[in-house]
Protein backbone atom coordinates (compact mmCIF):
# COMPACT_ATOMS: atom_id res chain seq x y z
CA UNK A 1 0.00 0.00 0.00
CA UNK A 2 1.37 3.41 -0.96
CA UNK A 3 1.58 6.31 1.47
CA UNK A 4 -1.27 8.04 -0.36
CA UNK A 5 -3.50 4.95 -0.05
CA UNK A 6 -2.77 4.68 3.67
CA UNK A 7 -3.73 8.32 4.31
CA UNK A 8 -6.61 8.95 1.90
CA UNK A 9 -9.28 6.38 1.08
CA UNK A 10 -12.35 6.31 -1.14
CA UNK A 11 -13.74 2.80 -0.68
CA UNK A 12 -17.43 2.91 0.27
CA UNK A 13 -16.79 0.68 3.31
CA UNK A 14 -14.32 3.17 4.76
CA UNK A 15 -16.29 6.39 4.48
CA UNK A 16 -19.58 7.36 6.06
CA UNK A 17 -21.06 8.49 2.76
CA UNK A 18 -20.26 6.77 -0.58
CA UNK A 19 -18.38 9.04 -2.97
CA UNK A 20 -16.70 11.02 -0.21
CA UNK A 21 -12.96 11.07 0.40
CA UNK A 22 -11.78 9.92 3.81
CA UNK A 23 -8.53 11.10 5.32
CA UNK A 24 -6.48 9.58 8.13
CA UNK A 25 -4.55 12.24 10.07
CA UNK A 26 -3.28 9.91 12.77
CA UNK A 27 -0.75 7.20 12.06
CA UNK A 28 -0.34 4.29 9.65
CA UNK A 29 0.72 1.59 12.07
CA UNK A 30 -1.92 1.23 14.78
CA UNK A 31 -5.44 2.11 15.89
CA UNK A 32 -5.38 5.23 18.07
CA UNK A 33 -8.53 5.69 20.12
CA UNK A 34 -9.84 6.34 23.63
CA UNK A 35 -12.75 3.91 23.13
CA UNK A 36 -12.69 0.15 22.59
CA UNK A 37 -16.04 -0.28 20.83
CA UNK A 38 -16.85 -3.99 20.36
CA UNK A 39 -18.25 -3.36 16.85
CA UNK A 40 -15.15 -1.53 15.53
CA UNK A 41 -13.90 -3.02 12.26
CA UNK A 42 -10.37 -1.82 13.12
CA UNK A 43 -10.26 -4.41 15.90
CA UNK A 44 -9.61 -3.89 19.61
CA UNK A 45 -7.82 -0.80 20.92
CA UNK A 46 -4.40 -2.05 22.00
CA UNK A 47 -2.47 1.19 22.48
CA UNK A 48 -2.67 2.60 26.00
CA UNK A 49 -3.92 6.16 26.41
CA UNK A 50 -0.72 7.28 28.16
CA UNK A 51 1.32 6.05 25.19
CA UNK A 52 -0.47 8.25 22.65
CA UNK A 53 1.36 11.50 23.45
CA UNK A 54 4.59 10.00 24.71
CA UNK A 55 5.36 7.34 22.11
CA UNK A 56 3.37 7.88 18.91
CA UNK A 57 4.40 9.89 15.89
CA UNK A 58 1.51 11.35 13.94
CA UNK A 59 1.37 11.92 10.21
CA UNK A 60 3.00 15.21 9.32
CA UNK A 61 1.08 18.10 7.77
CA UNK A 62 3.18 17.65 4.64
CA UNK A 63 2.27 13.98 4.31
CA UNK A 64 -1.43 14.69 4.74
CA UNK A 65 -1.38 17.57 2.24
CA UNK A 66 0.55 15.61 -0.37
CA UNK A 67 -1.83 12.66 -0.20
CA UNK A 68 -5.00 14.76 -0.25
CA UNK A 69 -3.79 16.96 -3.11
CA UNK A 70 -2.94 13.87 -5.16
CA UNK A 71 -6.40 12.33 -4.73
CA UNK A 72 -8.27 15.59 -5.34
CA UNK A 73 -6.29 16.17 -8.52
CA UNK A 74 -7.17 12.66 -9.71
CA UNK A 75 -10.85 13.21 -8.93
CA UNK A 76 -10.83 16.58 -10.64
CA UNK A 77 -9.37 15.03 -13.80
CA UNK A 78 -12.27 12.54 -13.77
CA UNK A 79 -14.79 15.32 -13.05
CA UNK A 80 -15.74 13.45 -9.86
CA UNK A 81 -14.83 15.80 -7.05
CA UNK A 82 -16.18 14.56 -3.71
CA UNK A 83 -19.14 16.10 -1.91
CA UNK A 84 -17.15 15.97 1.30
CA UNK A 85 -13.79 15.17 2.86
CA UNK A 86 -14.23 13.03 5.98
CA UNK A 87 -11.51 13.46 8.58
CA UNK A 88 -11.49 10.21 10.51
CA UNK A 89 -8.83 7.55 10.09
CA UNK A 90 -7.76 4.64 12.23
CA UNK A 91 -9.23 5.83 15.51
CA UNK A 92 -10.32 9.20 16.86
CA UNK A 93 -8.73 12.08 14.90
CA UNK A 94 -9.15 14.52 17.79
CA UNK A 95 -6.16 12.76 19.41
CA UNK A 96 -3.71 14.13 16.83
CA UNK A 97 -1.12 16.44 18.36
CA UNK A 98 -1.08 18.30 15.02
CA UNK A 99 -4.85 18.66 14.75
CA UNK A 100 -5.04 22.43 14.27
CA UNK A 101 -2.27 22.51 11.65
CA UNK A 102 -3.67 19.48 9.81
CA UNK A 103 -7.20 20.93 9.60
CA UNK A 104 -5.84 24.29 8.42
CA UNK A 105 -3.84 22.54 5.68
CA UNK A 106 -6.82 20.40 4.63
CA UNK A 107 -8.97 23.53 4.36
CA UNK A 108 -6.31 25.22 2.23
CA UNK A 109 -6.12 22.30 -0.20
CA UNK A 110 -9.92 22.06 -0.31
CA UNK A 111 -10.28 25.77 -1.07
CA UNK A 112 -7.68 25.56 -3.80
CA UNK A 113 -8.76 22.35 -5.52
CA UNK A 114 -12.42 21.72 -4.65
CA UNK A 115 -14.04 24.73 -2.93
CA UNK A 116 -17.56 23.26 -2.98
CA UNK A 117 -16.45 20.16 -1.07
CA UNK A 118 -17.45 20.16 2.60
CA UNK A 119 -15.16 19.05 5.43
CA UNK A 120 -16.61 16.61 7.98
CA UNK A 121 -14.92 15.62 11.23
CA UNK A 122 -15.84 12.26 12.77
CA UNK A 123 -15.08 11.78 16.47
CA UNK A 124 -16.11 9.72 19.47
CA UNK A 125 -16.61 12.94 21.42
CA UNK A 126 -14.48 11.88 24.36
CA UNK A 127 -12.14 14.87 24.07
CA UNK A 128 -14.51 17.56 22.85
CA UNK A 129 -14.37 19.52 26.10
CA UNK A 130 -10.76 20.45 25.32
CA UNK A 131 -10.62 24.16 24.43
CA UNK A 132 -7.82 23.69 21.90
CA UNK A 133 -9.76 20.97 20.09
CA UNK A 134 -12.93 23.07 20.12
CA UNK A 135 -11.04 25.95 18.52
CA UNK A 136 -9.46 23.67 15.89
CA UNK A 137 -12.84 22.28 14.86
CA UNK A 138 -14.26 25.71 14.08
CA UNK A 139 -12.57 25.22 10.71
CA UNK A 140 -14.75 22.28 9.60
CA UNK A 141 -18.24 22.30 8.12
CA UNK A 142 -19.75 19.52 10.22
CA UNK A 143 -18.66 17.83 13.44
CA UNK A 144 -20.12 14.30 13.63
CA UNK A 145 -20.03 12.83 17.12
CA UNK A 146 -20.55 9.15 17.83
CA UNK A 147 -23.42 8.69 20.30
CA UNK A 148 -24.40 5.06 20.76
CA UNK A 149 -26.09 5.24 24.16
CA UNK A 150 -28.14 7.55 26.34
CA UNK A 151 -27.06 6.23 29.73
CA UNK A 152 -23.75 5.19 31.25
CA UNK A 153 -24.55 1.48 31.48
CA UNK A 154 -25.17 1.16 27.75
CA UNK A 155 -22.36 3.60 27.01
CA UNK A 156 -19.93 1.20 28.71
CA UNK A 157 -21.37 -1.71 26.72
CA UNK A 158 -21.33 0.05 23.35
CA UNK A 159 -18.11 2.04 23.60
CA UNK A 160 -15.97 0.73 26.48
CA UNK A 161 -14.23 4.07 27.11
CA UNK A 162 -10.58 3.96 28.14
CA UNK A 163 -10.69 7.44 29.65
CA UNK A 164 -12.84 9.03 32.35
CA UNK A 165 -15.82 10.10 30.29
CA UNK A 166 -19.56 9.57 30.60
CA UNK A 167 -22.72 10.49 28.73
CA UNK A 168 -23.23 13.72 30.67
CA UNK A 169 -19.76 14.93 29.73
CA UNK A 170 -20.39 14.21 26.05
CA UNK A 171 -23.75 16.02 26.18
CA UNK A 172 -22.04 19.07 27.64
CA UNK A 173 -19.20 18.99 25.10
CA UNK A 174 -21.58 18.69 22.15
CA UNK A 175 -23.16 22.01 23.05
CA UNK A 176 -19.92 23.78 22.08
CA UNK A 177 -20.70 23.24 18.38
CA UNK A 178 -23.40 24.79 16.22
CA UNK A 179 -22.53 22.56 13.24
CA UNK A 180 -23.03 19.33 15.19
CA UNK A 181 -24.43 16.02 13.97
CA UNK A 182 -24.71 12.70 15.77
CA UNK A 183 -23.95 9.19 14.52
CA UNK A 184 -25.67 6.32 16.31
CA UNK A 185 -24.43 2.76 15.84
CA UNK A 186 -26.81 0.04 17.09
CA UNK A 187 -26.01 -3.65 17.35
CA UNK A 188 -27.43 -6.88 18.76
CA UNK A 189 -25.91 -9.92 20.45
CA UNK A 190 -25.45 -11.05 24.08
CA UNK A 191 -24.29 -7.55 25.07
CA UNK A 192 -26.04 -4.89 22.99
CA UNK A 193 -27.35 -1.33 22.94
CA UNK A 194 -30.57 -2.02 21.04
CA UNK A 195 -33.10 -2.92 23.76
CA UNK A 196 -36.25 -0.83 23.99
CA UNK A 197 -34.99 0.76 27.21
CA UNK A 198 -31.60 1.63 25.67
CA UNK A 199 -33.25 3.19 22.61
CA UNK A 200 -35.60 5.27 24.79
CA UNK A 201 -32.63 6.62 26.78
CA UNK A 202 -30.76 7.40 23.56
CA UNK A 203 -33.71 9.32 22.09
CA UNK A 204 -33.97 11.39 25.27
CA UNK A 205 -30.30 12.41 25.08
CA UNK A 206 -30.48 13.24 21.37
CA UNK A 207 -33.42 15.51 22.20
CA UNK A 208 -31.29 17.25 24.84
CA UNK A 209 -28.37 17.82 22.45
CA UNK A 210 -30.52 19.02 19.51
CA UNK A 211 -28.07 18.17 16.69
CA UNK A 212 -28.53 19.50 13.15
CA UNK A 213 -28.57 15.93 11.78
CA UNK A 214 -28.59 12.33 12.99
CA UNK A 215 -27.19 9.31 11.14
CA UNK A 216 -28.17 5.75 12.09
CA UNK A 217 -26.22 2.63 11.23
CA UNK A 218 -25.46 -0.92 12.29
CA UNK A 219 -22.57 -3.35 12.05
CA UNK A 220 -21.64 -4.14 8.43
CA UNK A 221 -17.99 -5.19 8.74
CA UNK A 222 -16.09 -7.69 10.88
CA UNK A 223 -16.42 -6.44 14.46
CA UNK A 224 -13.70 -6.48 17.09
CA UNK A 225 -15.85 -8.82 19.21
CA UNK A 226 -17.25 -11.83 17.27
CA UNK A 227 -20.63 -12.00 19.02
CA UNK A 228 -21.54 -8.45 18.00
CA UNK A 229 -24.31 -8.74 15.41
CA UNK A 230 -26.15 -6.23 13.22
CA UNK A 231 -29.68 -5.16 14.04
CA UNK A 232 -32.40 -5.48 11.43
CA UNK A 233 -32.56 -2.46 9.14
CA UNK A 234 -36.23 -2.09 10.04
CA UNK A 235 -35.22 -1.31 13.62
CA UNK A 236 -33.13 1.64 12.46
CA UNK A 237 -36.18 3.05 10.68
CA UNK A 238 -38.26 2.49 13.82
CA UNK A 239 -35.68 4.45 15.82
CA UNK A 240 -35.71 7.22 13.23
CA UNK A 241 -39.51 7.37 13.35
CA UNK A 242 -39.63 7.53 17.15
CA UNK A 243 -36.95 10.22 17.20
CA UNK A 244 -38.83 12.35 14.69
CA UNK A 245 -42.14 11.95 16.50
CA UNK A 246 -40.76 12.86 19.92
CA UNK A 247 -38.13 15.48 19.12
CA UNK A 248 -38.87 16.62 15.53
CA UNK A 249 -35.25 15.70 14.72
CA UNK A 250 -34.80 13.83 11.44
CA UNK A 251 -32.48 10.83 11.27
CA UNK A 252 -30.98 9.32 8.11
CA UNK A 253 -30.44 5.56 7.96
CA UNK A 254 -27.10 4.72 6.36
Amino acid sequence: MSLVQSIVYTDSTQVLFPGNVGINILNNSTKICTFDCPYCYLGPTEIKVNQIKSELQFLSVEEVVEALASVLDERQALNKLPSAIEISGNGDPSLSSLLSEQIEAIRYERDKRSPKTRILFLTNGGNLDNKKIIQSLQGVDEVIVKLDAGDDRNFNIANKPLIRVNVSRIISACKSFENLSLQGHFFSGPNNNSSNEAIEEWIEVVGMIRPKKVYLMTTTQSPAVPDVLPVEEDLLYVIASKLKRRTEITAEVL
